[in-house]
Protein backbone atom coordinates (compact mmCIF):
# COMPACT_ATOMS: atom_id res chain seq x y z
CA UNK A 1 0.00 0.00 0.00
CA UNK A 2 2.92 2.31 1.06
CA UNK A 3 4.61 1.66 -2.84
CA UNK A 4 1.44 1.98 -4.38
CA UNK A 5 0.82 5.80 -2.71
CA UNK A 6 4.08 6.89 -3.20
CA UNK A 7 4.02 5.85 -6.65
CA UNK A 8 0.45 7.21 -7.45
CA UNK A 9 1.80 10.83 -5.97
CA UNK A 10 4.66 10.38 -7.74
CA UNK A 11 2.70 10.09 -11.15
CA UNK A 12 -0.01 12.71 -10.44
CA UNK A 13 2.85 15.46 -9.24
CA UNK A 14 3.41 18.05 -11.30
CA UNK A 15 6.66 18.49 -9.82
CA UNK A 16 7.45 15.49 -11.60
CA UNK A 17 6.26 15.75 -15.05
CA UNK A 18 7.56 19.48 -15.32
CA UNK A 19 10.86 17.39 -14.36
CA UNK A 20 10.50 14.78 -16.91
CA UNK A 21 9.51 16.98 -19.32
CA UNK A 22 12.46 19.18 -18.84
CA UNK A 23 14.78 15.97 -19.01
CA UNK A 24 13.09 15.41 -22.70
CA UNK A 25 13.12 19.22 -23.85
CA UNK A 26 17.14 19.26 -22.91
CA UNK A 27 17.60 15.68 -24.09
CA UNK A 28 19.18 14.41 -20.79
CA UNK A 29 18.97 11.20 -18.85
CA UNK A 30 17.99 11.45 -15.01
CA UNK A 31 20.77 12.49 -12.18
CA UNK A 32 20.27 11.31 -8.88
CA UNK A 33 21.23 14.86 -7.41
CA UNK A 34 18.02 16.41 -9.37
CA UNK A 35 15.38 13.80 -8.43
CA UNK A 36 16.44 13.68 -4.93
CA UNK A 37 15.88 17.86 -4.67
CA UNK A 38 12.75 17.28 -6.21
CA UNK A 39 11.28 14.72 -3.66
CA UNK A 40 12.54 16.84 -0.92
CA UNK A 41 10.63 19.81 -2.32
CA UNK A 42 7.14 17.83 -2.11
CA UNK A 43 5.06 17.94 1.35
CA UNK A 44 4.16 14.58 0.76
CA UNK A 45 7.75 12.74 1.05
CA UNK A 46 9.11 15.55 3.71
CA UNK A 47 8.57 13.49 6.72
CA UNK A 48 8.68 10.17 5.07
CA UNK A 49 11.73 6.91 5.83
CA UNK A 50 14.83 7.09 3.88
CA UNK A 51 13.30 3.34 2.46
CA UNK A 52 10.34 5.51 1.24
CA UNK A 53 12.40 8.52 -0.37
CA UNK A 54 14.52 5.51 -2.12
CA UNK A 55 11.40 3.75 -3.55
CA UNK A 56 10.15 6.84 -5.22
CA UNK A 57 13.97 7.92 -6.14
CA UNK A 58 14.07 5.26 -8.16
CA UNK A 59 10.70 5.02 -9.81
CA UNK A 60 11.14 8.84 -10.95
CA UNK A 61 14.81 7.62 -12.20
CA UNK A 62 12.82 4.76 -13.65
CA UNK A 63 10.54 6.70 -15.56
CA UNK A 64 13.46 9.16 -16.66
CA UNK A 65 15.45 6.18 -18.16
CA UNK A 66 12.05 5.06 -19.86
CA UNK A 67 11.29 8.23 -21.50
CA UNK A 68 14.61 8.90 -22.54
CA UNK A 69 15.07 5.50 -24.47
CA UNK A 70 11.76 5.99 -25.78
CA UNK A 71 12.67 9.18 -27.36
CA UNK A 72 16.54 9.75 -28.01
CA UNK A 73 19.05 6.62 -27.40
CA UNK A 74 19.77 3.43 -25.18
CA UNK A 75 21.52 4.48 -22.16
CA UNK A 76 24.41 2.37 -21.16
CA UNK A 77 24.14 0.27 -18.15
CA UNK A 78 27.07 1.54 -16.45
CA UNK A 79 25.30 5.37 -16.61
CA UNK A 80 22.11 3.42 -15.27
CA UNK A 81 23.87 1.71 -12.44
CA UNK A 82 25.65 4.55 -11.53
CA UNK A 83 22.60 6.64 -11.12
CA UNK A 84 20.77 4.37 -9.03
CA UNK A 85 23.71 3.64 -6.63
CA UNK A 86 23.80 7.33 -6.41
CA UNK A 87 20.17 7.68 -5.93
CA UNK A 88 20.33 4.83 -2.75
CA UNK A 89 23.35 6.26 -1.11
CA UNK A 90 21.68 10.26 -1.39
CA UNK A 91 18.62 8.51 0.91
CA UNK A 92 20.74 6.73 2.94
CA UNK A 93 22.33 9.45 4.00
CA UNK A 94 19.52 11.98 4.28
CA UNK A 95 16.72 11.01 6.82
CA UNK A 96 17.97 10.19 10.40
CA UNK A 97 18.51 6.43 10.77
CA UNK A 98 17.87 5.58 14.53
CA UNK A 99 17.81 1.64 13.85
CA UNK A 100 19.80 -0.73 11.56
CA UNK A 101 21.46 -0.47 8.39
CA UNK A 102 19.56 1.47 5.53
CA UNK A 103 20.02 -1.47 3.05
CA UNK A 104 18.70 -4.35 5.52
CA UNK A 105 15.88 -1.90 5.85
CA UNK A 106 15.31 -1.28 2.60
CA UNK A 107 14.93 -4.70 1.56
CA UNK A 108 13.24 -6.28 4.52
CA UNK A 109 10.39 -3.55 3.65
CA UNK A 110 10.60 -4.36 0.87
CA UNK A 111 9.31 -8.39 1.50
Amino acid sequence: MKATAAIKTISDSSKVQNYLISLRTHSHYPASNDIVILLNSMSYFMFKNSETMCLAALTIANFGFSQYETLIKSIDDKIKTRIIIEIMIKCSNMKIVKTGRFFDRYFESLS
